[in-house]
Parts: C-alpha cells; structure tokens; sequence
C-alpha cells in the first residue's frame, strides 16, 4: 500500500481495491481516490477518504484526449512538439511532411563585411546577413549562404543565377533602391526575372522589390536593418510560408493606447518599434520609441514587436505571427 502512485477505488461500503495509475478501471467503477488522501485502517479493513469525490474524480474516460475519425493536424500545419505528441498518441510512428524550402541569402555592398572580421574606414559589420539566417531558420527553411556581393552588377546577376540553380527561393538585403550603386533591378533584369512589386507603401520598407522566374521568388529586402526586419516578416516570410504548403498563421492584433502622439503620412503604413508596459491593465499606458536604423532596443528579444500605427496615433495594433497554441478572439 505504500507503493509510489498507488491509488484506492471505493466500491461498496467497507469494500475496496487498490490500482496502480494509468491501469484500466474496474468495472462498475466511476471515481478514483488518489492514495496520498487515504487512511488504511488494516484492523477494520477500511479505507477513509481524506477528499471529496464526485463520478468522474481522478480518472480519464476512454476517447477523452482523442475521438476517432478527429482531424488532429491539418495539412501546411508547421510542426511543433505538441503536434508530434499528440500524432504519437494517436498511433502514428512517422508523418508525411514536405521538403524544406532552400533559401539563398545574400548581402550587398563594398561597404558591408562580415561579422567578426576587422573594418576599414567607411565599412561596417554585417547585421542583416545573420538576422535573416536566424529568422529563416526559426521559420523552418534550409539557409544557403551567398556571402556578401560588392556593388558590381555583373556580380550580382551572377550570384543571383547560381542561386536561382541551386535553390528554392532568394533572399537579398541591400541595393533595392535606385542609386547608382543599387544593381538589384538590373541583376534580376539579366535572369529573366519578372518584376513583381518595387516600392511599398510602408515606412520602413518603401525600396523592396519582389520578382519571380520558373515558380522561384526572388525577393530583396532594403539594407537598412529594421526595414530587412520588417519585410522580412510582413512580406517574405509568408510568401514562403505558402511556397511550403503552409496554412496562413493568424495574427495578434491585441489593441493597446500609445504613450505619445505621432503623425504619418497618408496612404502609407508605418511599423514603429516598440516597448510594451502594462499590457494586461486597461489603463496603461505604451510607451513609444519610433528610432530610425537601430536595430538594438525593441527590434531585439526584448520587444520583437513592429506595430502598425493608424493615422490618430492614439491607437496602434502589434503586428505578429500568432504564438504556437494561442488563438484570435
């Protein structure tokens, strides 16, 4: 009786039985009572029952957790250790999942090396590059590393024609614009690229430009880090998402007042960076920092949040995907 998770059934009066947990039930019985709440009194053969019971106390009827015939996961569900439990549970030993998609990512610039190698004058440390890997990789896709492409249009149409060989989509930061060092048009003019969009109405963001070419994306993100950050998330990563045959995730849109006023032009989409206080208390207050190019404060882990701001400026709505297991109301 003093066996580790060992629990009594109640029957009839004076009448009892012992089982260990997770073991089928007796017939005729509809409640458990867990073992640390009993008194065995050995004299009298009896049990008291320190808590109170009501049917359906301390046991799981048969199809609770899963019902036959249930849609467990949906086809383009990305998956998470909850789905694979709960397909484990349900018998299943392997599932059909589709390839991961092969992402090119590239930067651009004389101006940009890589991280961790030394700086001359006028240069600066690639930030974009391994943000994007990261970002691409937490969303599920196989990262190929083209490296950084000087400002040279033969270059980059070169990289962008192995990479349109060899993967499943390209992912560019840096260029998009129209300077004259700016060769992304011309680089994907030289592969048969077909021009898709080229300036959005957002702020940051404005230079992206999108094409394609035999069903492959070819999308270039501005250089500066917050606008890669933002089109990244906004525009890229559900294009792929949907390359994947994945199903569309919901967004958190949780309404909260803004901690000072701001103005934007019209017609055109501003995402501010943001630092969340109080979120659960109808009266407090978000404080704001609209920054311009630094990627440090709320872009980081400490706030990943852009936020869409309506033209009052009073209210603005978080822009991101729904976490794992949570839904819209």
């Amino acid at each position: 009786m003093q066996a580790w998770g060992l629990e009594v059934l109640c029957q009839e009066p004076r009448d009892y039985s012992s089982s260990l947990t997770a073991v089928m039930m007796p017939d005729g019985v509809d409640a458990v009572a867990m073992h640390e709440f009993c008194e065995f009194d050995e004299t009298g053969n009896t049990v008291r029952i320190g808590s109170a019971l009501k049917p359906g106390s301390n046991n799981r009827p048969a199809g609770e957790n899963l019902r036959s015939g249930e849609l467990i996961v949906a086809a383009g569900t990305r998956l998470t250790a909850a789905d694979i439990g709960i397909a484990a549970a349900a018998g299943h030993g392997a599932l059909q999942v589709r390839r991961r998609l092969r992402v090119g990512l590239l930067s651009m610039g004389d101006e940009v090396v890589a991280a961790g190698a030394p700086t001359g004058h006028g240069q600066i440390h690639d930030s974009n590059r391994p943000m994007l890997a990261a970002m691409l990789s937490n969303d599920g896709f196989e990262v190929v590393d083209l490296g950084i492409v000087p400002d040279d249009e033969a270059a980059l149409s070169s990289c962008f024609a192995k990479a349109l060989e060899s993967c499943d989509a390209v992912l560019s930061s840096g260029g998009a614009s129209d300077g004259d060092e700016d060769h992304t048009q011309a680089a994907m003019r030289n592969n048969d690229v077909e021009p898709v969009f080229w300036r959005l109405s957002i702020k940051p963001g404005r230079p992206m430009a999108g094409g394609i070419r035999s069903g492959k994306p070819v999308m270039c993100v501005p250089g500066n880090p917050v606008a890669a950050f933002v089109c990244y998330r906004l525009a890229a990563a559900p294009v792929l998402d949907r390359m994947a045959g994945g199903i569309a995730r919901p967004l958190l849109r949780p309404r909260v007042k803004c901690g000072f006023d701001h103005r934007k032009s019209a017609g055109r989409a501003e995402y501010l960076r943001v630092k969340v206080s109080n979120l659960c208390r109808s009266s407090g207050k978000t404080p704001i920092s609209p920054g311009c190019a630094n990627i440090r404060g709320p872009t980081s882990k400490r706030c990943p949040f852009p936020m869409p701001c309506r033209p009052s400026a009073i209210w603005c709505r978080i822009w991101q995907p729904c976490p794992t297991g949570m839904r819209r109301r």
